[in-house]
């Protein structure tokens, strides 16, 4: 049994039952120092229960250790089934399907004005809007999680202590319930500073003043934009979140997004309706020439 919560980034874990992990890894290489004769003027005690049969001159194999990288122990079985059926559902994208276009682009890309990304293929030249894009992607993943209540958290070191004006307090406290669902864990709000013990695995902590500000900002405009708010929501985070207009991006950072937007229900329009993809066809093409 493990905790992952110890690290901000989870790049370190704990064992539950650390003396047990201790005594196996100090009881084979007492053995294995007795067995080469390597120290043979140390006595150990050593815990009978731990007692493994070496013979000297022994080949010891590694293990070989299986990974399932798609596997994901806060799924449940629904959600699972829901997805696997969304990646094998087809996405019509101008008369093409995901399939046709994921078969037909090729694994090489380019960036454009550090602003789009372009696929050439056989039967044209698919360009894709890279913020709008990300958008489009992080709209639909933080929507699902709004919906099924169940968003990851990484957990910080430290609490985040925030300064906010009173009517920002309100609304924060207004909206506790939806940032926890998508991750956001609050460990008190008094009536000038929230502090913030948890985020969800997309927010940086260095960025965390600015994404509450700029949601914030967007839900006092909420009346204008008619929205609800677990919509209003998601598309404040896919906005804060998303990437900029002129980041430049790697290889696989570009082919990334393309196969995630190709996922996604809606690919060819970001969350308020700008287009995120277009197909230009050779016909099209020659049309400027």
């Amino acid at each position: 049994l493990i905790d992952i919560n110890i690290h901000p980034t989870k790049t370190e874990i704990k064992f539950e039952d650390e003396k047990a992990i201790y005594a196996i890894i100090r009881s084979t290489v007492k053995r294995s120092l007795g067995a080469y004769n390597i120290a043979p003027s140390i006595d150990f005690s050593q815990e009978p229960s731990f007692n493994t049969l070496y013979s000297k001159g022994t080949i010891i194999k590694e293990p070989q250790i299986k990974v399932d990288n798609s596997y994901n122990p806060f799924e449940n079985k629904d959600i699972l089934i829901e997805k696997t059926q969304k990646k094998e559902k087809q996405a019509t994208i101008n008369n093409f399907t995901e399939e046709k276009l994921t078969d037909k682009l090729p694994s090489y890309t380019i960036q454009i004005g550090k602003k789009f990304i372009a696929f050439p293929s056989d039967e044209g030249l698919l360009l894709i809007h890279q913020s709008r894009a990300h958008k489009r992607i992080l709209f639909e993943y933080f929507s699902n999680l709004l919906i099924n209540r169940e968003g990851q958290t990484q957990q910080l070191l430290f609490p985040k202590i925030l300064i906010f004006n009173n009517s920002d307090i309100i609304l924060i406290m207004d909206l506790k319930e939806s940032l926890k669902n998508v991750g956001f864990y609050f460990d008190k709000i008094d009536e000038e500073r929230i502090s913030i013990t948890g985020i969800p695995p997309e927010c940086k902590e260095e960025n965390l003043q600015f994404v509450i500000e700029h949601l914030l900002e967007q839900y006092k405009n909420k009346d204008n934009l008619q929205t609800k708010q677990n919509k209003m929501l998601a598309i404040s985070l896919s906005n804060s979140l998303s990437i900029n207009e002129k980041k430049k991006l790697s290889t696989e950072e570009m082919i990334s997004i393309r196969t995630e937007l190709l996922k996604c229900e809606k690919p060819t329009i970001c969350p308020v309706g700008n287009r995120t993809i277009i197909n230009l066809k050779n016909t099209d093409l020659e049309n400027y020439f």
